[in-house]
């Protein structure tokens, strides 16, 4: 802003245009519209002449600024014209770190149209007046997160981790009293990505997004829900452990199922907490019908064998007389096992007397043995824990749709390479990958199945894994 022409007035016509700007109503009587404070910036650029002048110029540039509101007042000399940068940034800092009106509304309700009474902040010098009341304001609230309380419900987490089975609870600034049913919560496969910014995306694309979260998610059970937090049960599943060796974490999406609202569900911004296994005795606790019935059916069946052995063994032996046992069926190619007539014995000579039944012969001996047989593989890495059984012959790569092993990498393949547990063992074999396939430093060749050891490192392009054998 240019100063005006010297005069006895000028600094005082800056301060008076400063306070009709600080009112914020022009006139000050029009009472129709609601005030609106300005704050002025004021750059002056000083040219030469009378000292007067330049004088009166100056106290009317810097009594213009409002500097109580958020005003600002500087001076450009010719010299000094790159701190036309620093000053843009000033003033956009100092307008970040105020506020004139501010207001609270968690509590909103599922509709397009609110209305909201204003408070002013009382260090500005600022006071509402009636006009602001009941101002509407067109709101979505399906474009509004959750209040989340982030730190609180992490801090709380690392006390108690989250486990399958287990509980948790989300504390943040809600209004669920008497409708719990409106809390939802869903936890991500760890395998599931999730946007990196929502920015420059429609709102549509937004609500895709996160409607794609929530289906491929696992919803926990609402326990209780009220203003300040939520409790929910956990689904007993280990798929949503994210994470290698013991540093799992699990990743938190809650939904207000009303008004359609839901966390932050960016990957910089999603609630990420600390989780482990569930522990021994809650696998008990939770098993514990199992156990019971398991316990019951083997008791059975010992009783049951316990009698079959008894029926036989008296079957066989009545008043301590040996039974014969039936011959042999035709064909059996076998010898009866039942006891025959104490045998002739020999004394040396041409005779024979009867004698006691000789000792039975010694057991066979236990077979060695067979080799071990792998049941399940399991491959740990930076990108997750994959599981191979038997059977199931799994895929690795970047294809969502073909591959159960997802790597987002792009110098991984669409489907980069195979794995299958076959006759005990397991084997991996490269599907014709751009980046190859390599197993402890090794290139593989492309098509053939390789055995895999216990311990050993595979590698699908840079991705790595270290191979464990059960």
């Amino acid at each position: 802003m240019a100063a005006p022409a010297a005069s006895s007035s000028v600094g005082q016509a800056g301060a008076l245009i400063s306070q009709y700007m600080t009112k914020g109503r022009f006139p000050e009587d029009n009472l129709a519209l609601p005030k609106m404070p300005v704050p002025v910036i004021s750059i002056w650029f000083p040219a030469g002449g009378m000292e007067e002048r330049f004088e009166q110029a100056r106290a009317f540039m810097q009594n213009l600024a409002n500097t109580e509101i958020g005003g600002f007042f500087s001076v450009i000399r010719d010299k000094s014209l790159p701190r036309g940068d620093r000053i843009v940034n000033a003033v956009r800092g100092r307008f970040d770190a105020m506020w004139i009106a501010k207001w609270q509304a968690s509590c909103v309700a599922p509709t397009i149209q609110q209305t909201f009474n204003f408070g002013f902040d009382p260090s500005l010098g600022l006071a509402g007046d009636g006009s602001y009341k009941d101002v509407p304001v067109g709101i979505d609230p399906k474009s509004w997160p959750l209040d989340i309380d982030v730190d609180t419900t992490v801090a709380e987490a690392d006390k108690t981790p989250l486990y399958p089975g287990g509980k948790v609870t989300v504390y943040g600034n809600f209004c669920w009293e008497g409708n719990k049913e409106r809390a939802e919560l869903f936890l991500l496969p760890k395998n599931q990505e999730v946007p990196t910014t929502l920015d420059g995306v429609t709102v549509e694309d937004a609500e895709k997004a996160r409607k794609t979260l929530i289906s491929q998610g696992l919803k926990a059970t609402i326990i209780d829900a009220g203003r300040d937090s939520a409790t929910f049960e956990l689904p007993d599943s280990e798929k949503f452990l994210s994470g290698k060796g013991e540093s799992f974490t699990a990743r938190l999406v809650l939904h207000d199922n009303e008004t359609l609202r839901t966390s932050a569900i960016t990957k910089d911004k999603i609630i990420t907490v600390k989780a482990v296994k569930a522990p021994l005795s809650s696998w008990l606790k939770q098993n514990v019908a199992y156990l019971v019935i398991g316990g019951v059916v083997f008791a059975g069946v010992v009783v049951i064998l316990l009698l079959v052995t008894v029926f036989r063994s008296g079957g066989r032996r009545r008043g301590g007389a040996v039974v014969a046992a039936p011959p042999p069926r035709p064909g059996s190619g076998g010898m009866s096992m039942a006891m025959a007539p104490a045998p002739m014995k020999f004394d040396g000579g041409m005779g024979a007397s009867m004698g006691a039944p000789p000792a039975p012969p010694p057991p066979p001996p236990m077979a060695a043995p067979g080799p071990a047989f792998v049941q399940r593989a399991t491959l740990t890495g930076q990108s997750g824990i994959f599981t191979v059984l038997p059977g199931v012959e799994m895929k690795a790569g970047r294809d969502g749709a073909l591959c159960q092993i997802l790597l987002q990498e792009p110098r991984v393949s669409g489907t980069h390479a195979s794995l299958k547990v076959e006759s005990g063992q397991l084997l991996v074999r490269d599907d014709n990958s751009n980046n190859g396939t390599t197993l402890n430093g090794q290139r593989l060749p492309a098509g053939v199945w390789t055995p895999v050891a216990n311990g050993a490192q595979i590698k699908f392009g840079p991705i790595e894994f270290t191979v464990g054998l059960e």
